[in-house]
């Protein structure tokens, strides 16, 4: 689900553990067991809600160099949020990316950096690296955000917006 709240906004991606936490008594619901709730605050910080540890992104942009920037990274454990309802949970013991995701899990700390981290650096920033490169070529006129991509077209946009610009264009399809 994506909600804007003005240049801010939200995002929460589903676990496939949300199957079975449906048939939990509601009481005992707990969202970011079920997935990751991410909400951005214009214009540099990004709050991550998931399996009771909250990370904070915040994104600076480099003054001498267009195109780069410096990332900082804070994680906290939140155990005591929704752990007097939480059932038994699968324990990860450093198998991350073996989990049946059908289970509820039971993050640790180290676990959390080792997620964020790693989808950060082997994701996020190599597409963003490879992305801008591209931009620097100049050999390319525009970006295509596919319609899977609300955050990204909320983000430029409130940029833009931040700017005096209009939204991005949108591209219509036959």
């Amino acid at each position: 689900e994506f909600i804007e709240h003005g240049r801010n906004h939200q995002l929460m991606l589903a676990s496939r553990y949300t199957d079975h936490m449906r048939e939990l008594p509601e009481e005992q619901w707990n969202l970011t067991d079920a997935g990751i709730v991410v909400n951005y605050l214009f214009p540099n910080v990004q709050l991550v809600l998931f399996n009771r540890i909250i990370t904070v992104v915040r994104i600076y942009p480099n003054r001498g160099e267009v195109g780069r920037c410096l990332t900082r990274i804070s994680h906290y454990s939140a155990q005591h949020i929704g752990a007097e309802t939480a059932e038994e949970a699968q324990q990860l013991d450093g198998k991350l990316y073996e989990a049946d995701m059908s289970q509820r899990l039971e993050f640790d700390l180290d676990t959390q950096m080792e997620l964020i981290n790693s989808t950060l650096e082997k994701e996020d920033y190599h597409m963003g690296t490879k992305s801008q490169e591209a931009a620097a070529s100049g050999k390319m006129e525009y970006f295509v955000f596919g319609r899977n991509e609300p955050a990204l077209h909320h983000f430029h946009d409130a940029y833009r917006d931040a700017l005096g610009m209009p939204p991005l264009e949108k591209l219509q399809t036959a």
